[in-house]
């Protein structure tokens, strides 16, 4: 299934030259090269073993659109809205425990929320309109604290032992802050947030981000995954090593490296590349390529290295863009009775009758994809 890829709606220009490209002298080698080439060499579905749902029951009162990151904890799914400023909490057996929906100008309310993540305690909060972290019980939802941070993030991630990744990259000139900023794309803390231990990929204070992203790191297990624009491929940072590995794209077609292109002619030529970050299961890369205007997600495997697509009419056994991983699954969020229904009538995997009702009923499920 293929999507129209929106993030270029309002961009006319997008700048890419020499000096962006020295963004990434500091990765010495790549330790995989993932080569996309077309035709795909097979089909996602004969990857995938078996696919479940999972009501989020009670959804349907308390509903979130537009999801934009998902994490899970030993017993606890966290369900977070960038756009409705709100994160929904159930028990991995679909059962509605609490939700978080906390903005205003209060002490312990937050202005807005640009991104979150949990630790083995709390759930983190990115407020950038009060430059503050926000950190309430994962068990229980109630506010605990807040902690003034010096710099403006558009995501952030729990690494491990007390150690955050924060990013934020300038996107457009419209974009540009005002705020003194770590010079670098990505940048380690500790949990008080106030001193930079480490910095990743310096840019030139004139680097503009072609387009801006709602999920710039993912995380399974102990990897964190991050990716932006001004590099081809992706990063894995890992708890046991502090410098990231690099894993690098080829496309028929890459973007320009240099010179200014404007969406239609990327449209037009149909440039590829990559356009989400990627979420990484075992020996399995979900990636979501675009080209002419749209995006899809193809499955990469590591031990093969060959890449899958979903058909173009068929979908069964389609893989659809995951949010995250939890317990060695892929999990998508379905909140969508109409897609739901143009899914199944052409060979996805039907639901049980009450997830259906849940569905047609304003209420959303997760799907959980065993591979193989």
């Amino acid at each position: 299934m293929r999507n129209v890829y929106l993030y270029f709606i309002g961009i006319s220009l997008v700048v890419f030259g020499c000096k962006e490209r020295q963004l990434n002298t500091n990765v010495l080698s790549a330790i995989d090269t993932i080569v996309y080439h077309k035709p795909v060499d097979t089909l996602c579905s004969q990857y995938v073993s078996k696919i479940t749902y999972l009501q989020l029951k009670n959804s349907d009162n308390h509903m979130l659109h537009d999801v934009t990151k998902i994490k899970s904890s030993k017993d606890k799914i966290y369900i977070f809205s960038k756009k409705m400023h709100k994160l929904s909490v159930y028990t991995k057996n679909g059962a509605f425990v609490y939700e978080i929906d906390q903005q205003g100008k209060g002490y312990k309310e937050y202005m807005e929320t640009a991104n979150f993540t949990i630790d083995d305690k709390y759930i983190y909060i990115l407020d950038n309109v009060k430059n503050q972290v926000v950190l309430f019980d994962m068990q229980t939802g109630l506010f605990v604290k807040k902690i003034a941070i010096p710099f403006i993030a558009w995501d952030m991630e729990y690494l491990c032992d007390g150690r955050f990744l924060f990013t934020c990259i300038p996107n457009n000139p419209a974009g540009k802050l005002s705020k003194k900023q770590p010079n670098g794309a990505v940048w380690e803390t500790d949990s008080t947030f106030n001193k930079v231990q480490r910095l990743y990929f310096p840019y030139h204070d004139d680097y503009y981000e072609m387009v801006g992203k709602d999920v710039y790191f993912t995380k399974s297990e102990d990897k964190v995954i991050f990716h932006s624009f001004q590099m081809q491929g992706f990063y894995m940072f890992k708890k046991e090593k502090y410098a990231p590995e690099y894993v690098d794209l080829t496309f028929d077609k890459p973007l320009p490296i240099n010179g200014k292109v404007n969406y239609s002619e990327v449209s037009e030529n149909g440039y590829q590349f990559l356009a989400g970050t990627p979420v990484v299961l075992n020996s399995y890369i979900v990636l979501s390529v675009a080209e002419s205007g749209y995006d899809e997600p193809v499955l990469y495997n590591r031990i093969t290295r060959k890449i899958s697509k979903n058909p173009e009419v068929d979908s069964y056994n389609n893989i659809l863009y995951p949010l995250f991983v939890v317990d060695n699954k892929y999990v998508y969020y379905l909140a969508d009775y109409d897609f739901y229904n143009m899914l199944v009538s052409s060979g996805f995997k039907r639901a049980e009758v009450e997830t259906e009702t849940l569905l047609e009923n304003g209420g959303a499920c997760l799907l959980f994809y065993e591979m193989k």
